[in-house]
């Protein structure tokens, strides 16, 4: 209903929506906001305005839907940049409006476009500005933000081991990076209190599960210390996301 209205209200079409945040993460409170993310496309008319009209549309409604989405061409520009915000997007395990064609295009393009060294940088910060955000070293805080963070640093070993953007499940990301069992149950034992709390609520970690993050912030930050960032414009590639926009704008 709320991607009807958004389309109807801002003379748009939605080529793509997905849940964003704690929901597709797998680590949302019982009072969970719906972060609700998408891709639209105006009609043809408005690509050809000399002056450029606002490409981000916000919308929140009294039952907890957080809607945000970018136009096609600020999307493609910020893929093709390894914004990782909107490659969470494409890999969202919940999905409401999907445009195979888009999603199959970005999906073979992806390789050509995707920087690891940025891609490990963003996570790095995520991580880093929760951390403090947080004051972690109190070992008290939001039990979002101890996820944020070892969601994020998790993320940073995948892509430093796989070299590709991470999945978007916790879940997944703790199956496949965390070899340690007590670590292990830290981390299931902060899920089950997040997923039975309030969004805010706050709650003491151990100090294993301290010294683990610990450790992997200054693991990421000697890696990237050493890092080069690659040239995400393999090949010229970007006129392929030229005729991705056009064929989109044009249908």
């Amino acid at each position: 209903m709320h991607l009807q209205e958004i389309e109807r209200d801002n003379g748009v079409r939605i080529l793509f929506a997905a849940e964003s945040g704690s929901r597709a993460w797998g680590t949302q409170s019982p009072d969970s906001d719906w972060d609700v993310r998408f891709v639209y496309v105006h009609p043809l008319e408005w690509y050809l305005s000399v002056e450029m009209g606002r490409d981000v549309i916000e919308v929140m409604a009294d039952d907890g839907f957080d809607g945000s989405g970018w136009d096609i061409r600020k999307a493609l520009q910020l893929y093709s940049r390894t914004n990782m915000t909107m490659l969470e997007w494409l890999g969202s395990p919940i999905v409401y409006r999907d445009n195979k064609e888009l999603h199959n295009a970005l999906g073979v393009l992806l390789p050509c476009f995707f920087s690891k060294t940025m891609a490990l940088r963003h996570y790095y910060h995520v991580a880093l500005n929760h951390y403090r955000k947080n004051n972690m070293e109190k070992c008290r805080g939001e039990l979002k933000r101890y996820l944020y963070v070892l969601r994020s640093l998790l993320a940073c070993l995948w892509i430093r081991e796989q070299g590709t953007p991470p999945p978007v499940l916790l879940d997944e990301l703790v199956a496949s990076e965390v070899r340690d069992m007590e670590i292990e149950g830290e981390i299931a034992a902060i899920l089950r209190l997040k997923r039975a709390s309030r969004e805010h609520d706050k709650e003491s970690v151990s100090e294993v599960l301290l010294a683990y993050v610990k450790h992997l912030l200054e693991d990421v930050r000697l890696t990237l210390s050493t890092s080069v960032p690659e040239n995400a414009y393999r090949g010229g590639m970007g006129k392929e996301l030229d005729r991705l926009l056009y064929k989109i704008v044009m249908t």
